[in-house]
């Protein structure tokens, strides 16, 4: 052992009940203790701990702490015959005797000495060639190490899967894994918390056409606190609360375990195991609403565009399908002076390429079509999409879901090729088959509902929506219109736009040059009116 050497210690425990426990401590005082045999000072910076993170399948040297001080050795950022002290090898690695063999390698190749307190030896490239026997020490204590690992991992698999048995049999309610924040475990079964009024809130303010910025603000203005503890509500917190199947009471989560050496991995899905917030249909309209969200670029800066961005597809040029985008553009003049604020409707594919058609002042445009929603629309032309949406969209997701846990089961009977499962596994697919096609029959023969709640909530917004500030109105007007919209195609060559709904309906703007001013078409079941 070279004098003088820089010295690192290296603390681990897997579970993070752990941290206020005696694991740290114990592991520190074996650290004293071979600092003390060896004369070492102990330099506290040089201390490098994984709270919480397992070595079983080796994460801790991929993603901890201690993958971090594996690059700086192989970087040569550690000084050569630095050493590293551990209570023992199960502290660095329990991966399989092979990978964990390999870390080892790694550290002594790059001249690192590995001191174990619980043996008291000295592992580096000359104690390993004076003493060959210490290697095979340093694989018995791998090998003993990951069967450890492999005899807990084999309870804990049988207790989980003796609890989803339990509750799939009795329906008994056995707590497994994390718990989401708005329901407690207790006496045996789960309860809804005071947390669960706010996640109500949430779920409301969504299904409402509020966004998630909104949702995050209006949360603070009530002063409701975030599961953590802080002021405001992050924005991926409400998403993954809006993605949570618990919320209809369904627990899903996935266990992976050793087998021979290769990893399984394997899924539970069990219905009705939590007490549920909202129903099944509910969350899977949440879930369509989000995915038409995300296919939309909503806005630019504070403003919201009304013409353009609301998923692909949906808004195009007429002369060559492109999509189409707004922007707002500062008009300066020759002195470099502002003038005001233009907005302009484009066409992608001019703006790529210089093919196609140029942009146009479409503010005129944009407020004939706010007017045309307003005054020339019925609530027959717009039948009741909100009811129609939720039933439809429903049908759709369940049918994804569907497709999922379909492809899900053939990868699971890949990967397991176990042929006492496969007649469960086929069992399980025609039933899944079974169901879809039931639902899609369902779909295929929904009807359109009338009611005018939706029509009236466009109304109410419409006017507010003129002026470009009104950014919270716009998104909620947008969102509105995205529940009924199939396509706008605008004509950039005339100024001009055609929205197609849903239900087929058709409403045309254009500029009419006799009258030099806009007027609005409508096209329904073969009758057409013309307003000015």
């Amino acid at each position: 052992m070279k004098a003088g050497a820089k010295i690192y210690l290296y603390f681990r425990y897997s579970d993070m009940k752990q941290e206020n426990g005696d694991s740290i401590r114990r592991q520190r005082e074996c650290a004293q203790r071979v600092a003390d045999r060896y004369k070492l000072e102990i330099d506290e910076e040089s201390v490098i701990t994984d709270r919480g993170v397992s070595a079983f399948y080796g994460n801790n040297a991929k993603k901890g702490n201690l993958a971090g001080f594996l690059k700086s050795v192989e970087q040569g950022e550690i000084e050569k015959d630095s050493i590293l002290i551990v209570e023992s090898f199960d502290r660095l690695s329990r991966d399989a005797p092979r990978d964990a063999h390999k870390l080892f390698d790694k550290l002594i190749d790059n001249d690192i000495t590995i001191i174990t307190e619980n043996d008291g030896l000295e592992y580096n490239k000359e104690t390993l060639a004076r003493e060959p026997s210490r290697l095979f020490m340093m694989i018995g204590t791998m090998l003993r190490a990951h069967e450890e690992s492999l005899t807990k991992q084999k309870r804990a698999i049988e207790s989980i899967k003796g609890k989803v048995k339990e509750f799939r049999e009795s329906g008994s309610v056995k707590s497994i894994g994390t718990v989401p924040h708005w329901l407690d475990y207790i006496d045996g079964s789960y309860v809804l918390n005071s947390r669960a009024e706010n996640v109500k809130l949430i779920i409301d303010m969504y299904l409402n056409n509020e966004g998630l910025k909104s949702i995050s603000r209006k949360l603070a203005e009530k002063g409701i606190k975030s599961p953590t503890g802080k002021d405001r509500w992050g924005i991926t917190t409400i998403r993954t609360i809006l993605d949570n199947k618990a919320l209809y009471g369904f627990k899903e989560f996935e266990i992976s375990y050793l087998v021979n050496g290769r990893k399984v991995k394997e899924n539970f899905e069990l219905e009705s195991f939590y007490p549920p917030l909202i129903s099944k249909v509910d969350y899977l309209v949440i879930q369509e609403k989000k995915n038409a969200r995300s296919n939309s670029r909503e806005s630019y800066g504070e403003v919201t565009y009304l013409l353009s961005s609301y998923g692909k597809g949906k808004s195009v040029c007429a002369k060559c399908g492109y999509a189409t985008g707004t922007q707002t553009q500062k008009q300066i003049n020759r002195k470099g002076k502002y003038m005001q604020s233009v907005m302009r409707l484009h066409c992608k594919k001019h703006s790529e390429s210089g093919d196609c058609c140029k942009s146009f002042k479409c503010a005129e445009l944009e407020r004939k079509f706010i007017y045309s929603i307003y005054h020339e629309l019925d609530p027959d032309f717009l039948l009741n999409y909100k009811s129609k949406k939720i039933n439809k969209e429903g049908l759709k997701a369940e049918i994804s879901e569907i497709d999922r846990q379909i492809k899900l089961l053939v990868n699971s009977m890949i990967e397991l090729n176990n042929a006492d499962l496969t007649s469960v596994f086929q069992e399980k697919l025609h039933d899944l088959n079974k169901n879809k096609i039931e639902l899609s029959n369902e779909l295929n023969q929904t009807n359109d509902i009338k009611n005018d709640s939706n029509f009236k909530e466009l109304k109410t917004l419409a006017l507010k929506c003129l002026d470009v500030k009104n950014s919270v109105e716009r998104k909620k007007f947008k969102n509105l219109i995205m529940q009924v919209l199939d396509k706008i195609v605008i004509d950039f060559e005339t100024k001009s736009l055609s929205i197609k709904f849903i239900n087929g309906n058709v409403m045309n703007v254009y500029f009419d040059e006799k009258s030099k001013s806009y007027c609005t078409s409508l096209f329904r079941s073969k009758i057409i009116r013309r307003k000015s």
